[in-house]
């Protein structure tokens, strides 16, 4: 729509182009935004206090593990096998639903040790085994992927205050009349206060 309302204006046809990997590092934005700016991904496992085990886990060959057990109690006799943990399973400390969540920062320090030892694909291997829900997670990865970069999925501006720093580009290219990011945000301090 947009290069046929350039054509309608300037006169101008072009070449209007995207792929399926640019509009999924746009779909997942949000988290590849904060790996590019703060390493966002490398300080949730310490911190979060999502239900246990849901976490983020780095694996021997620097690889990021997503569990995603929404009821972890379902899933906790395959997860203290997978880890080669049985006697958790009887853990006082994670017998319930509220118990794994209170004693969140306990059960990620007994998490990060084993994920530590094995590599992604042993890991992938392992969790199938055992029936467990995860996902590699490739927002950190994404932002030093060779693909990525040769395609411009990332823009730098100068933002005030900061510095240069990158954000993600739009997912779409135009031929003739390229998109840019023009101007930063507003600064949210600044907006505080003020209501329509």
């Amino acid at each position: 729509m947009v290069a046929l309302f350039v054509r309608e204006r300037l006169g101008i046809g072009q070449e209007v182009y995207t792929s399926l990997f640019n509009s999924g590092v746009w779909a997942l934005a949000m988290d590849i935004q904060g790996a590019l700016l703060t390493t966002m991904m490398k300080r949730r496992p310490t911190r979060d206090r999502l239900q246990s085990p849901a976490k983020f886990l780095l694996t021997k060959d620097t690889r990021w593990i997503m569990l995603n057990h929404i009821q972890p109690d379902v899933y906790w006799h395959g997860f203290c096998q997978a880890i080669e943990r049985p006697e958790l399973e009887n853990d006082s400390r994670f017998d319930s639903i509220h118990k794994k969540s209170e004693n969140c920062v306990a059960l990620i320090k007994i998490m990060t040790k084993p994920f530590a030892k094995r590599t992604f694909e042993e890991w992938k291997a392992r969790l199938n085994e055992f029936g467990l829900i995860f996902s590699r997670c490739k927002a950190v990865e994404v932002v030093n992927d060779p693909q990525a970069r040769a395609n411009n999925f990332f823009q730098t501006i100068n933002y005030p205050g900061y510095g240069p720093i990158e954000l993600v580009a739009a997912p779409i290219k135009f031929g003739e009349t390229p998109g840019a990011l023009r101007t930063a945000a507003q600064n949210w301090g600044s907006t505080r206060g003020n209501s329509a």
